[in-house]
């Protein structure tokens, strides 16, 4: 299935701070990753889970997080403590996530497609609610951009 390219758009996304853990394997382990990231949590209401990808060498590296509050103590729940970077980022949305988890991959190479992937910043989902999931591409600002293109 392809899915449009006019549902994606640009934003200024800031930086997180965030808690989580790494995943074995991916993507096998990203389930059982936020299912026991939300047992380690009591109070899950109005934070967000994100997963941040990583690729280098051929490798994904991936991380369940939830967003920080200045009342967790991440190293008593066993987790680590990550800075998601901020910057311009293409996001588009997911409508009925779970049941379509397979065209995760697909959306996020149609917008590699269409821009300048940013390697230095990981690839980001945020999953907004049971049903919605935005996957936001880090892109090159459009002067990085406008340099490659001369060459």
């Amino acid at each position: 299935m392809t899915i449009k390219a006019t549902q994606y758009r640009a934003q200024q996304i800031q930086s997180i701070q965030v808690m989580g853990m790494k995943v074995d394997r991916f993507p096998e382990d990203v389930q059982s990753a936020f299912s026991s990231l939300e047992n380690k949590l009591h109070a899950k209401k109005n934070r967000k889970f994100l997963g941040a990808l990583n690729v280098s060498n051929n490798t994904p590296d991936y991380t369940a997080c939830i967003e920080q509050s200045i009342y967790d103590d991440p190293m008593s729940l066993g987790l680590q403590t990550y800075k998601l970077p901020g910057g311009k980022y293409i996001t588009g949305k997911l409508i009925n996530w779970t049941l379509n988890t397979h065209l995760i991959q697909e959306m996020f190479g149609e917008m590699g497609n269409k821009y300048i992937f940013d390697p230095s910043r990981p690839q980001l989902e945020y999953y907004k609610s049971k049903r919605e999931l935005i996957l936001m591409l880090p892109v090159l600002p459009r002067e990085e951009q406008l340099k490659m293109e001369l060459f």
